[in-house]
C-alpha cells in the first residue's frame, strides 16, 4: 500500500510539473516560439554543414573544423550577396514599378469581359477591391530603405547570427549533446530509440541538403531561361521560383504566376515564352534534377505524397505544405525502425 501511494505521489508530481511547464509555455509563447525558431535554424544549419565540417575535421581539430566550415559558408555567401545584391535590388524596384502596368492590363481585360457579358444580359464579373496604392506605397518605402525595413533587416541579421552560433555549438559538441539526449531515454527503450534517432537524422540530412541544392539549381536555371526569354526582373523571378520549388507540386505551379504577370506588359508572346521556359525547367527538375540529387530518398509513393500535402495544407496552409514532407519522412523512419526492431541494424552516423 505504501509503495502504491509512493507511485501515485510521483505520478501526481509529474502531472503537476507537466501542467506547470505547459502553463509557462502558454504565458511566454512568443519567447518560446523565438527559442524554437532559433534552435530549429541552428539544427538545420548543422545538418547542412555537417559534411563540410567532417571533411575539415579529418585535417584539424574539431573546433577549428567547425569554425572553418562556418567561415567558408559565410565568406562564400557574402561574396555572392555583394555580387548579386545590387542587381537584385534594381530588379526588385523594376518588378515593383511594373505592377501598375500589370494591374492596368488586367483591369482592361476585366472591363472587356464585363462588356461582353453585358451585351448578353449576363451579370458582370467582379473581383475583390485591393488597396493597390497602399501596397505599392509600402513596397516602395521598403525598397527605399525605410526605418521599418531597416529594423526588419537588423532583426533578421541578429537571429541569423544567433543561429550561426548555435550551429557552431551543435557541430562542435555533437557527440556530447547526442550523449546527453541518449541518457534522457530510459535504458529499456534506449536501443530502439537510438536506431530511430539515427534513421531520422539520416533522412532529414539527405532531405535538407538535397532540397537546398535543388532550389539553387532550379533557381539558377529559371533566372537564366527567363533572361534569355526577354523577361524583365529575371533574377528576382528566378530566386522566387527556386524558393517556391521547395513546396512540392504546388510551388512550381505558383511560380508561373509572377513570371507571367511580369511578362504581361510586354505582350502575350513574352507571357507564352516565360511559361514555356518554366514548364521545360519543371519537367527537367521532375525527370532529372530531383531524382539525381535526392537519390533513394525519393522512394515515397506519389499518392502518399499528395495525401500528405493535402493534409498539411489544410492543417497549416503554406507552412503545412513546407513541413508536410519532413514530417512524413520522420514518421516513415520511425515506423520502419519500429517494424524492424527485432533485426540487427547499425546506427548510421550523422556524417554519412
Amino acid at each position: 500500500m505504501e509503495q502504491i501511494r509512493h507511485v501515485d505521489r510521483r505520478t501526481w508530481i509529474r502531472v503537476a510539473v507537466a501542467l506547470g511547464v505547459a502553463l509557462l509555455g502558454y504565458l511566454f509563447r512568443a519567447q518560446v516560439a523565438l527559442a524554437l525558431r532559433l534552435t530549429l535554424g541552428g539544427v538545420v544549419m548543422a545538418f547542412v554543414l555537417s559534411p563540410l565540417c567532417e571533411w575539415y575535421a579529418r585535417r584539424m581539430s574539431r573546433s577549428l573544423a567547425v569554425a572553418f566550415a562556418l567561415l567558408t559558408v559565410v565568406v562564400a555567401s557574402a561574396a555572392l550577396i555583394l555580387l548579386i545584391l545590387p542587381i537584385l535590388l534594381d530588379q526588385a524596384r523594376e518588378f515593383a514599378a511594373a505592377i501598375p502596368g500589370v494591374i492596368a492590363t488586367l483591369e482592361g481585360w476585366l472591363s472587356a469581359l464585363n462588356d461582353w457579358l453585358a451585351r448578353r444580359n449576363l451579370p458582370p464579373f467582379h473581383i475583390p477591391q485591393i488597396g493597390w496604392e497602399d501596397m505599392l506605397g509600402s513596397a516602395f518605402d521598403m525598397l527605399d530603405g525605410s526605418i521599418s525595413m531597416a529594423g526588419l533587416i537588423a532583426g533578421a541579421l541578429t537571429e541569423f547570427t544567433i543561429m550561426l552560433l548555435l550551429c557552431f555549438y551543435f557541430l562542435r559538441d555533437k557527440q556530447r549533446l547526442l550523449l546527453h539526449l541518449e541518457l534522457l531515454v530510459p535504458l529499456r527503450t534506449r536501443p530502439i530509440a537510438l536506431r530511430m534517432g539515427s534513421a531520422v537524422r539520416y533522412e532529414m540530412g539527405v532531405y535538407l541538403r538535397g532540397q537546398l541544392l535543388i532550389m539553387a539549381i532550379v533557381g539558377t536555371l529559371s533566372a537564366t531561361g527567363l533572361m534569355l526569354a526577354g523577361v524583365r526582373a529575371f533574377l528576382v523571378l528566378g530566386l522566387l521560383v527556386g524558393i517556391l520549388n521547395l513546396i512540392p507540386y504546388v510551388g512550381p505551379v505558383l511560380a508561373n504566376i509572377p513570371a507571367a504577370l511580369m511578362a504581361l506588359p510586354q505582350g502575350m508572346d513574352a507571357v507564352i515564352r516565360s511559361i514555356a521556359v518554366l514548364f521545360v525547367i519543371q519537367q527537367l527538375d521532375g525527370m532529372v534534377i530531383t531524382p539525381r540529387v535526392m537519390g533513394s530518398m525519393s522512394g515515397v509513393h506519389p499518392a502518399l505524397i499528395l495525401i500528405t500535402l493535402m493534409v498539411g495544407g489544410s492543417a497549416g496552409g503554406v507552412a503545412g505544405l513546407l513541413f508536410a514532407m519532413p514530417v512524413l519522412l520522420i514518421l516513415r523512419a520511425i515506423v520502419r525502425t519500429w517494424m524492424n526492431r527485432d533485426e540487427k541494424a547499425r546506427i548510421i552516423p550523422l556524417n554519412e
